[in-house]
């Protein structure tokens, strides 16, 4: 759940769709977007940064299983691992 949508990020390895962002409604999925890198077996959670805005991070996938990645809903940044210091503003379709 982030700001109040549920969504399933990444897909399994080798099958798309392993960028995906999705929101769930009318008990289906709705692409709005996808990810700069595929997110396979990872871990994920919401939490509130230091303004109290609520962002997403997305760490441990399994082809870089020492990045995090921080999606606030529109732009996802890198927070470690190989891709460091890269931020990418994603188009969205909400």
């Amino acid at each position: 759940m982030q700001n109040g949508l549920m969504m399933i990020v990444g897909g399994p390895r080798f099958k798309p769709p392993a960028t995906q962002i999705s929101i769930v409604e009318n008990c289906g999925l709705r692409r709005i977007g996808d990810l700069p890198f595929e997110f396979n077996y990872g871990a994920c959670n919401t939490f509130k940064n230091e303004i109290k805005q609520e962002i997403a991070l997305l760490c441990f996938h399994w082809d870089d299983k020492d990045a995090c990645w921080n999606f606030n809903g529109n732009d996802v940044s890198v927070m470690g691992g190989s891709a460091n210091n890269l931020t990418l503003r994603l188009p969205l379709r909400l």
